[in-house]
Order: structure tokens, then sequence, then C-alpha cells
């Protein structure tokens, strides 16, 4: 059975449209004989760190509380380091990233680049991400770009939405 993850800084029951897009498509390749890996964040404390679903299996990594609800930074620590040597030992063939900005993006793109596996990025969104306020919008644009040049050093291929999707499948 093949193994594609999915590197994302949310996941339900978080709702939103990467979420819901992510969802669908892993029940549906769970249906094609794929077996599916979730890696997002542990964004409230009732979440489980490691979660059988019926058509995939879900890591969540922990994250500092700072600005969990807008933006998840990772906390590396011995939870961590337990949940991604956990990651490390299932057969994953195929990484996909969710959106451009999140850094399980770049998690994701080196632990692929690490295993020399292939990985592609799928953007969903149309602008900057943005917090309402000039100055931090600024700063923010400045660090978007610099984390995007980053994965772009992982990962050769971008797509937007649906092309990706198709893109995964096509290759798979």
């Amino acid at each position: 059975m093949k193994t594609v993850a999915f590197f994302s800084g949310y996941y339900l029951p978080h709702t939103g449209g990467v979420e819901r897009y992510e969802d669908n498509l892993a029940k549906n390749l769970t249906k094609q004989n794929i077996k599916v890996i979730i890696v997002t964040t542990k964004y409230e404390e009732k979440l489980k760190e490691v979660e059988e679903l019926e058509y995939a299996t879900v890591y969540r990594l922990p994250i500092y509380k700072i600005c969990s609800s807008r933006y998840p930074i990772i906390k590396k620590n011995k939870k961590y380091r337990e949940i991604m040597a956990q990651l490390k030992k299932e057969n994953i063939e195929f990484c996909v990233l969710n959106t451009r900005f999140w850094l399980t993006s770049l998690l994701g793109a080196k632990f692929a680049k690490k295993k020399n596996i292939p990985s592609i990025l799928i953007e969903h969104g149309s602008s900057h991400f943005t917090v309402y306020n000039k100055i931090l919008d600024f700063f923010g644009h400045i660090y978007e770009h610099l984390l995007t040049n980053t994965i772009k050093k992982y990962v050769s291929d971008f797509y937007r939405g649906i092309e990706g999707m198709w893109q995964m499948v096509r290759t798979f």
C-alpha cells in the first residue's frame, strides 16, 4: 500500500477551507487503497497527539500558545521529537505540503528532502497572510517571502488547489 503524508498548520476539528480540502482528499485517497498520514499541530489541549481515524492517522505536534489561534509555532521539545520519531518509522512515499506560510510546510519539505521522497506544495490562498495591522503585516509579508524562498530550496513543484490534487494523484 502506498503512503502519502499531508503537512498542514491545522486539521479538523479546526474548521477552514484547507482542513475540509485535506479531509475530503484523505477520504478519497483511502478509497483508492492509499494510506494517508496527516501531520498538523495540537492547537488545543484536548486533542490527541496521535489519532487513528477510519481513513487516516493524524500526528499533532506541540505548539507554543502565543498565537496558536492564528499562527501555530511548533515547539521542538521532547514530545515533538517522540512524534517525529514515530513519523520517521512510517513508510511515507510522498509528501503534500498545504499552504506556503505554515511552519508545518517547511517541516514537511525538510522531512521529504531528508528521506529523499518527492513532495509538492499546494497553495490555497490568493494573497498574503494578514493580521489586519499595517506594521505587523509589513513584517509578516517579509517573513512569508523568506519562508517561501526557503521552502523552494526543498520543493520544486508548487500548485494551486485542485491542480495540486490532480498532480499528486497522477504522481502516485
